[in-house]
């Protein structure tokens, strides 16, 4: 089974260490020589290896740490059955390509569908999607703010667009540009989108356009009421 798969399963729970007095008393004299190959003295009685549930310490004390004390936790994954999503190559897997050539290897504890399991990938792609488009808007209307000037001067120079330059100046000074800087990012936000999907779904790109083209004719409008 192939290292990407093993780090996926997941699950792990605490796997307590038992040790015998006799493997105490070797983990004792290994520690001991390590510290003496080192050039400092061993502790003499006091013990070195210490045992707390699937915790365990070496030095003096866990409650008072100092440098050069080490502490291990051990956890373990109890045998189950695990579906994965992968592509059989001989006697192991490696990741499966999907359309897009993005690799895609999605690992489940318990018997899973892989109908089951390609629903749930796609779901977390979506929220991830939209996420990022959020994100996209949240951004395209800070820029819209933070060049507010620009814009306005450029708009002040194409007739038809002037009244986009009133409405802007009009909602200055309100929160991120009021109205203006809303709608701005979102024009800006949709012609990212729509020429983005162009070669996927050029019916996208169309919806987006007429989008940008009622956000434009929006803004201009509200300006010219205003003035």
């Amino acid at each position: 089974m192939p290292e990407f798969i093993i780090e996926a399963i997941g699950g792990d729970v605490p796997a307590e260490v038992k040790l015998s007095g006799s493997e105490l008393q070797q983990w004792e004299k290994v520690v001991a020589d390590n510290m003496q190959a080192l050039g400092e003295s061993a502790p003499g009685g006091a013990p070195m290896v210490h045992l707390n549930g699937n915790v365990v310490y070496y030095g003096k004390s866990p409650s008072k740490p100092s440098i050069g004390d080490v502490r291990v936790t051990l956890t373990k994954i109890e045998p189950s059955q695990i579906s994965i999503i992968a592509k059989v190559n001989g006697g192991t897997f490696e990741k499966f390509t999907a359309e897009n050539g993005r690799t895609f290897s999605p690992v489940r504890r318990g018997t899973v569908t892989a109908e089951a399991m390609f629903s749930e990938a796609h779901l977390d792609s979506m929220l991830w999607l939209w996420a990022l488009r959020l994100i996209g808007f949240l951004l395209a209307i800070a820029v819209c703010r933070l060049n507010f000037d620009l814009q306005m001067a450029f708009f002040k120079l194409i007739p038809f667009l002037r009244g986009i330059a009133a409405a802007g100046i009009k909602s200055a000074g309100k929160f991120m540009g009021g109205v203006f800087g809303i709608v701005m990012g979102g024009v800006w936000t949709f012609l990212v989108i729509g020429v983005a999907w162009i070669q996927y779904n050029p019916s996208v790109s169309v919806v987006m356009l007429a989008l940008i083209i009622a956000g434009i004719w929006y803004l201009n409008a509200k300006g010219e009421k205003g003035n």
